[in-house]
């Protein structure tokens, strides 16, 4: 399910505590305290935030580092942790050689890779995962081949429409 809208106004909304994973790259100038205390309130206490930035750090208040990882084109995935909370799954160490991302227009779609990594290493079969930047869907299309649930939430409604095309063409192909 992808709900139309900004992310800020749309994640007061979703239950606390309902959330298993996030992962995402939010947009250039996003305020990144404000969308990490909305993704702090709906994810489970043993749940992962994975965040694909720019080389800009991530401090924010009630959470801990897991790992910073370089991606190329001075790009770093970040895996974040509620403070004191032991995440439920431990990463593996991503190991990846990093293809270019894909851009088209003004689409900068996160890696396929990228995202299996993320999926696979921090959730389990029918698992809920959250992308407040859902873009055009990428997180949700692996979601659906590796058998998790999946929330996204997008500004541009043009966006929205690609990222449901995107994700039943998944959905067909794995049901077929």
């Amino acid at each position: 399910m992808i709900h139309t809208g900004d992310c800020l106004d749309i994640l007061p909304r979703v239950r606390a505590d309902s959330i298993d994973a996030v992962i995402t790259s939010p947009p250039f100038g996003m305020p990144l305290d404000r969308v990490l205390r909305a993704v702090r309130r709906v994810l489970v206490d043993e749940g992962t935030c994975w965040l694909l930035l720019d080389g800009t750090p991530v401090l924010a208040e009630g959470w801990t580092v897991g790992a910073v990882t370089d991606v190329g084109h001075h790009e770093r995935l970040h895996r974040l942790h509620p403070t004191d909370q032991p995440p439920r799954y431990v990463a593996a160490p991503l190991d990846l050689t990093r293809d270019h991302r894909v851009v088209c227009d003004r689409f900068a779609p996160m890696p396929e890779a990228l995202v299996t990594h993320c999926v696979t290493t921090s959730t389990c079969l029918g698992d809920l995962v959250l992308d407040p930047f859902c873009g055009i869907g990428t997180t949700g299309r692996i979601c659906s081949e590796w058998g998790r649930s999946f929330v996204g939430i997008e500004i541009d409604p043009l966006r929205v429409a690609l990222a449901e095309a995107y994700i039943a063409r998944s959905v067909a192909r794995v049901v077929v």
